[in-house]
């Protein structure tokens, strides 16, 4: 029995591919649908505790079961040091993937970009249920690696035209895997009464 092993790297390739609008759409489309009452599967509450000195750090498991089919564990470690004292990810995750029957590891995969994107993704189906229709524009708290796919993900829903956003600290840029970044937030020229998500 095989197991098949992405890497950072082979995740940014799959992405870049298959193009990163792409990839946000089925995302989007998939978290509908497993958002909704009518997905199969049983995901329990996720788990963790913290880590590293003075407990700044945290890691987390979060399982999803399907029964006679597999069972997937992604695994989180927030790590706020991580930029600038190692020029690594704030959030590093891990995606196991068995199969349910004979318990075999299927699939192990990193676990960052798809973090990256899935928060996203996540964030554009809450947006979308909740923001008014056509909302333009999207105000981001922070702008970190999270706030590029967060912006990413939410012009695949609104027809966005500014995306206000500042840095509240100088430092290290956020690091975001993959060979290129995605679009930059822009600063806003103009600013109508109303118009924000």
């Amino acid at each position: 029995m095989d197991t098949l092993l992405l890497t950072r790297q082979h995740v940014a390739k799959l992405v870049e591919t298959n193009g990163r609008d792409h990839f946000m759409d089925l995302l989007i489309r998939n978290l509908r649908t497993a958002f909704s009452a009518d997905a199969k599967g049983h995901t329990p509450p996720r788990g963790g505790f913290l880590r590293g000195a003075g407990d700044t750090g945290v890691i987390e498991w979060m399982p999803h079961h399907r029964a006679g089919e597999s069972m997937t564990m992604k695994m989180v470690a927030y790590t706020p040091s991580n930029p600038a004292r190692l020029n690594l990810p704030t959030i590093i995750g891990t995606l196991t993937r068995y199969d349910d029957v004979t318990g075999h590891l299927q699939a192990v995969s990193d676990g960052v970009l798809l973090t990256a994107f899935r928060t996203g993704a996540a964030s554009a189906v809450a947006s979308s249920l909740l923001a008014r229709p056509g909302s333009r524009t999207l105000g981001l708290v922070g702008a970190g690696a999270q706030a590029v796919t967060q912006a990413h993900a939410l012009s695949r829903v609104f027809p966005a035209r500014t995306h206000p956003g500042r840095r509240r600290r100088p430092g290290p840029r956020p690091v975001l895997p993959g060979p290129g970044r995605l679009p930059r937030a822009r600063r806003p020229r103009g600013r109508r009464r109303g118009d924000r998500a």
